[in-house]
């Protein structure tokens, strides 16, 4: 559960922290396309973390 928090953190912060780059250079994507990027991250990077979570017991962030 340590190593989940952190990593969740971690994305967090990493994602706001693009969103106000983002945000601060004028948006030169769509706000569609910096979402789907976004989304697309979170995925690859909690992904693997996730997959051995869903047979447990208590799944952090419920079930799918």
């Amino acid at each position: 559960m340590e190593e989940l928090r952190f990593f969740t953190k971690y994305h967090s912060m990493a994602s706001a922290g693009m969103t106000i780059e983002w945000i601060k250079e004028d948006m030169p994507v769509s706000p569609e396309i910096m979402a789907k990027r976004i989304t697309n991250l979170r995925r690859i990077g909690l992904g693997e973390l996730l997959k051995d979570t869903e047979d447990k017991e208590e799944h952090p962030y419920g079930t799918a």
